[in-house]
């Protein structure tokens, strides 16, 4: 209930993400139905009663969860900067990685392919790096929007916009990408 719009195979991840965050659950559905029960009848006296229950501090959040790079390195004359090992990324997996101003999300497809583009979904202004490699498209974590990502274009709305792609190479197990947009 609390997010709606999470895909069916992210929900392990999610409740990964949000375990450490959330009250112990009850030992059973009568212990839950002892605290509902009182509750209901009090709220309909009063609006504004609730259960308060203890909720740990934090500990994660998912962008801890999530492989990032930052990198402050200045690109080559051409524009290319090093974005890290390539074996750090799994096929139809994603990285976030970041330099200077600008985030990218980094990809590498079930076949092997590396690919990059602007780090935000052009829709929900949330990083790509938390969504979902399938094939050669990203699944935005927030609509389940989809980009192809060896062009940008948009595979599945809520997005119109495409994203920006930039070129990547790998040289030595090294990622490269050029912060220059393919046009």
């Amino acid at each position: 209930h609390m997010f709606p719009q999470v895909p069916y195979y992210n929900l392990p991840a999610l409740n990964k993400a949000v375990a450490y965050d959330m009250p112990e659950p009850y030992p059973g559905i009568l212990s839950a139905w002892k605290e509902i029960i009182p509750t209901v009848i009090k709220q309909s006296k009063d609006a504004s009663y609730y259960v308060k229950r203890d909720v740990p501090e934090p500990t994660q959040n998912a962008e801890e969860m999530t492989l990032v790079v930052t990198s402050s390195d200045a690109p080559d004359a051409e524009g290319w900067v090093k974005v890290g090992d390539a074996e750090q990324l799994l096929p139809e997996d994603v990285l976030r990685f970041d330099h200077g101003e600008n985030t990218y999300a980094v990809y590498r497809s079930k076949e092997g392919d590396f690919y990059a583009s602007a780090g935000f979904c052009t829709h929900g202004e949330t990083h790509l790096a938390t969504g979902k490699v399938i094939g050669n498209v990203i699944e935005c974590p927030k609509h389940n929007g989809r980009f192809d990502l060896r062009d940008g274009s948009v595979q599945r709305k809520p997005p119109k916009t495409c994203l920006k792609t930039y070129p990547v190479k790998v040289t030595d197990g090294t990622i490269s990408m050029n912060v220059k947009p393919n046009e």
